[in-house]
């Protein structure tokens, strides 16, 4: 899978591991499963870069959340 580059590109990818994701382990083929992990890890690369999670300043504010 080429990198997402644009919003459109991430809900599309999001809307098909969600579908991919419905059928459950038992229901999907092999290639479908390695479908899942690479829509996986581009989603997972966008979202780093354009939805980080903030991280806390303190040990004490991690264990807050």
């Amino acid at each position: 899978m080429k990198t997402l580059k644009s919003e459109k590109q991430y809900e599309s990818a999001l809307e098909e591991l969600n579908e991919l994701m419905k059928k459950g382990e038992e229901g999907i083929s092999d290639s479908e499963a390695e479908r899942v992990e690479l829509l996986a890890l581009a989603i997972q690369a966008y979202e780093k870069i354009y939805y980080p999670f903030p991280m806390p300043k303190s040990s004490l504010k991690a264990v807050a959340y």
